[in-house]
């Protein structure tokens, strides 16, 4: 009985660590390793043309016929699932499992996130949760 228990538990164990560890690793280095200046200034070039044109906030996914004329290539080359964009920030989602995010800034926002890149971009797990650490902080 305990043998059984024990061996279900590395079952779930090694799946688990298939399933979300070793893409989140992978993920978190194709950020490292991406051109962080690069993708910020794309972000706050799509943040400050929908600025300029009152377009309401939005999200553009991969499955979307216009996503590869709207994402600019430096984006494009995370691979990411969606983008949304919001008056104040833009939020690269590249994986929901697991949950990895970059949030980019525009210039002069209060900014947030789980690792800091360079001014104004971020790598996060759960950007509601880190915005919400954030409020608290600062009560």
């Amino acid at each position: 009985m305990v043998k059984g228990c024990l061996t279900a538990l590395i079952f779930f164990i090694a799946i688990f660590v298939i399933i979300a560890v070793i893409p989140e690793r992978r993920l978190h280095e194709k950020v490292r390793k991406a051109d962080h200046a690069a993708i910020l200034s794309a972000c706050r070039s799509i943040i400050s043309n929908s600025i300029a044109s009152n377009r309401p906030p939005f999200s553009i996914g991969r499955g979307d016929p216009l996503f590869t004329n709207t994402v600019p290539s430096p984006i494009l080359n995370l691979s990411p699932a969606y983008v949304t964009i919001m008056p104040d920030h833009a939020m690269i989602c590249l994986s929901a499992l697991p949950r990895v995010y970059v949030l980019a800034f525009a210039t002069n926002a209060v900014q947030y996130g789980g690792e800091k890149l360079i001014d104004g971009l971020w790598l996060s797990h759960g950007p509601r949760q880190d915005y919400e650490a954030l409020k608290t902080k600062n009560k």
